[in-house]
């Protein structure tokens, strides 16, 4: 039995469902983190020391971080089709999923924070816009390698594109970008296409909180 823990309105979990649901293995999702709880216990944290969530538990093993949780259920599971085997096509999904998590997750997750969840008294002007900017640059990035392709990574649908497409989601929320202008239409088109999965209106496609 596949059990994930963490709650619905985060990012890394929603990719995680992605890739299971993609993958059409069963598994059992329990909440925890933030209003949850359940993460900061000695239990959990002996599985998972960072206490942060998705946790997964396929039986006896147990791995987190949600994108290495996304490569580990298509190594396992027979997902080729999300995560190439082949070392070119492999390369440029990995070079994409690592640059997410290097660049444009580190500010969007500031951006999310000091705009939803903290408390007003709590934010940061200065530090909003700052990684406001960062968080654009980040996405004018990847819209530039996507002229000219129907994906980031490869000719189909990769986890390039599924961890991205909860990023793109979350930025048009928070008024970061506005894709109906000239300058993204790469990235308009890329997200007609992707936002059209099921599992993205599932589980992406929420109110952010």
């Amino acid at each position: 039995m596949i059990r994930l823990w963490g709650r619905l309105n985060s990012m890394n979990v929603q990719k995680v469902l992605w890739t299971l649901d993609t993958l059409k293995l069963p598994y059992e999702q329990r909440d925890a983190g933030m209003q949850f709880g359940i993460n900061t216990t000695p239990d959990y944290l002996r599985k998972n020391p960072n206490g942060k969530v998705p946790l997964l538990e396929d039986g006896d093993y147990i791995i987190w971080e949600s994108q290495a949780i996304c490569r580990y259920l298509c190594n396992q599971y027979q997902g080729e089709s999300l995560y190439p085997s082949a070392a070119v096509e492999r390369g440029q999904v990995d070079q994409w999923l690592d640059w997410a998590n290097a660049s444009i997750n580190q500010s969007l997750s500031v951006v999310f924070w000091q705009t939803l969840r903290l408390p007003e008294d709590k934010r940061d002007p200065k530090r909003l816009q700052e990684e406001s900017a960062k968080t654009v640059a980040s996405l004018t990035i990847f819209t530039s390698a996507l002229a000219g392709r129907s994906y980031i990574a490869a000719d189909r649908f990769t986890l390039a594109d599924l961890v991205m497409a909860p990023v793109v989601y979350r930025m048009i929320g928070l008024s970061l970008v506005s894709i109906e202008k000239e300058e993204w239409k790469p990235l308009a088109d890329w997200y007609a296409r992707v936002q059209r999965d099921s599992s993205f209106q599932k589980w992406v496609a929420k109110p952010l909180s």
